[in-house]
């Protein structure tokens, strides 16, 4: 469906909702109403502009500006900062709590625990959010340079460019690449069966 006009749009759209919530109903199916939720896809200053309620079975949704979607924080502008941040704020927790117990542990056991508590933050969805503004990844590449000087020891500005390589722990950007490269790969396999 096709319109230039917001208010129209956003007509159809809660009448569409309504319908679904018919169906649901029908079918014995309810809508957890303290879990729904919408948002507008947009620029601030043009989604600020709208108001509007959305309205099923005569119960305001809340509109919000971000969600988390399988595990991935997806915002109104259509940017991964927000993603960026929670998952940096979740990866410096982690870093925190192994650089406590840090002087009791071996070497192998920190980076083990690196691709157990660190790294699926930097591989889950990654060739979604990867391509954010550098901007924003720095955040995760500061954070991967706080692990790195917590392995091995290093004083706060000491410089950890050579230690990636001894250790064989990827960035942030080459996680990135890594992960699309296997992407295109696997289409390419695809493509090829058929």
């Amino acid at each position: 469906m096709k319109d230039a006009d917001v208010n129209c749009l956003l007509k159809n759209s809660s009448n569409e909702i309504n319908k679904i919530n018919s169906w649901f109903m029908a079918n014995n199916l309810k809508i957890n109403f303290s879990k729904t939720s919408y948002i507008l896809f947009g620029p601030k200053i043009l989604t600020n502009k709208i108001d509007f309620n959305l309205i099923i079975s005569k119960k305001i949704i809340n509109r919000v500006y971000s969600i988390k979607f399988l595990g991935v924080l997806i915002n109104s502008k259509l940017t991964w900062s927000d993603h960026i941040i929670y998952i940096s704020k979740k990866i410096s927790k982690n870093i925190g709590l192994i650089n406590k117990i840090s002087y009791k542990l071996s070497f192998d056991i920190i980076k083990t625990l690196y691709y157990s508590l660190i790294f699926p933050y930097f591989n889950y969805c990654v060739t979604i959010w990867g391509n954010e503004a550098k901007c924003h990844l720095i955040i995760l590449d500061r954070c991967q340079n706080y692990f790195i000087r917590v392995l091995y020891k290093l004083k706060k500005f000491d410089h950890t460019s050579n230690y990636y390589i001894l250790t064989n722990i990827n960035k942030i950007y080459e996680i990135y690449r890594l992960r699309l490269l296997i992407l295109f790969y696997k289409f390419r396999v695809i493509f090829i069966l058929f």
